[in-house]
């Protein structure tokens, strides 16, 4: 079956570094068209 849709589509990424006063409860929100979708936990990597 052929697909004749886009693969392509614009990206806007924005990235923001925030200090946080615990390193290990840092979270990546996810949001699409400024809509909150999933926060994901980010594990600090060893030393």
């Amino acid at each position: 079956m052929a697909n004749n849709l886009p693969r392509d589509a614009p990206l806007d990424l924005r990235y923001r570094y925030t200090i946080r006063p615990r390193p290990n409860r840092a979270s990546m929100n996810i949001s699409v068209n400024n809509n909150f979708v999933q926060a994901l936990p980010i594990s600090p990597r060893p030393l």
